[in-house]
């Protein structure tokens, strides 16, 4: 009686919904926009088909992990799962709406002509890194950032959003796959096959974004993963084992790394970039994942504390 009562309050609460419209595709579900005709709260719904119509079981494993992981995460700068509604053979996940997501504000922001405000880059990049230092610390690594699963708010506002990638690190995983992050954000350590990534590859990520902020188009355009991994070494050069030690254990190194040559640099290919920038990029681009940047670390970083101090030495003088 109790499991019948749960499923009719889970169909009135489903019926209260409105869609408005669709906002878009997320890692298992299409997501969108509706407004609840009891509260007039406007909420984010994904709507996820459950195989087999059984509201009991067939649940792609994707949603299950981003259901139990968004349980444990309470961040600002992580979007809210505010319910879970099982109904109709579906599952529906409500979030916090937000405004729009990164992807469409940089290709907005193109369109128009104009370039982001060097303070809004600095103001989402450290709200990235926010968000990545909490789930980083919790042994949780997103496994698939970019600007389409960055939302943000009307008043400057940023949430990390889609975990459906996401995973604990520090326990053996079986790897069959290392397709697991859109592939201009994808680090050379996955696009190289090595099985023991860990969440440097968040980091490498930031890199990606933070570098398509100042340029408004993705930083390395590569159409495949070879071609991904040349068009990273010929800006960035190509790794050794100096700098990387067991990089030649990789085949697909072994098969490329003689025939790539570097013919730009960080600060060529992004001429409006600031020296502190040039300089936090390096450090994020760190081809070797054990000596790449933290998201503590890059916290710390004199193009997030310089701003600070300025800030503070001018409400000081005045």
């Amino acid at each position: 009686m109790q499991r019948n009562t749960r499923r009719g309050s889970d169909v009135n609460k489903l019926g209260d919904l409105i869609k408005l419209e669709r906002l878009g595709e997320g890692t298992y579900g299409t997501v969108f926009k509706v407004h609840n005709k009891k509260t007039g709260e406007l909420s984010a719904m994904k709507q996820i088909k459950i195989l087999g119509g059984d509201a009991d079981g067939g649940v792609p494993s994707s949603a299950v992990r981003e259901i139990s992981l968004l349980r444990s995460l309470d961040h600002p700068n992580i979007i809210q799962l505010k319910d879970i509604i099982p109904a109709d053979g579906k599952l529906y996940l409500l979030f916090a709406l937000m405004f729009k997501d990164l992807r469409q504000h940089i290709d907005g922001t193109r369109q128009q002509g104009n370039h982001l405000p060097s303070n809004i880059i600095r103001s989402y990049t450290q709200q990235i890194l926010q968000g990545l230092d909490y789930c980083h610390k919790r042994r949780l690594f997103h496994r698939d950032l970019k600007p389409q699963n960055i939302l943000l708010d009307e008043v400057g506002g940023l949430k990390l959003g889609d975990f459906g990638l996401a995973k604990l690190f520090g326990t053996p995983v079986r790897i069959t796959t290392f397709e697991i992050a859109t592939l201009r954000y994808r680090a050379p350590e996955l696009l190289l096959e090595f099985p023991d990534y860990g969440p440097a590859i968040d980091i490498w990520s930031v890199g990606c974004v933070l570098a398509e902020m100042i340029q408004l188009t993705p930083f390395f355009k590569g159409t495949n993963p070879l071609d991904q991994i040349h068009r990273i070494f010929s800006i960035l050069g190509t790794p050794r084992e100096s700098s990387w030690p067991g990089i030649s254990s990789s085949t697909i190194y072994q098969d490329i790394s003689y025939s790539i040559e570097q013919t730009s640099c960080l600060s060529q290919e992004l001429s409006d970039a600031s020296p502190e920038q040039i300089n936090l990029l390096s450090q994020l681009f760190c081809f070797c994942p054990k000596s790449r940047i933290s998201a503590e670390e890059a916290l710390k970083h004199q193009y997030f504390t310089e701003i600070f101090s300025s800030q503070e030495n001018n409400a000081a003088s005045s």
